[in-house]
């Protein structure tokens, strides 16, 4: 399996994660509308996803060339 493969098949358990959290603490952002708790579940899912698309990226490199470093 390529890391491009293992990194996609990781984000969707980032994901998941991720809704988990939000869902535990969700208590402690006080009232929302269901619209807003869609909307910070989208911007959490996002952020998420702009992280792994960059460690997907480094994890690529060092895998094309171990000896790389990272600055």
């Amino acid at each position: 399996m390529k890391v491009r493969e293992e990194t996609n098949a990781a984000l969707g358990d980032a994901d998941d994660i991720a809704r988990a959290q939000f869902v535990r603490f969700r208590r402690r952002l006080g009232t929302l509308t269901h619209d807003q708790e869609l909307q910070i579940e989208g911007l959490l899912i996002s952020t998420v996803e702009k992280i792994w698309l960059m460690t997907a990226k480094v994890m690529e490199v060092l895998a094309e060339n171990p000896a790389a470093k990272l600055e």
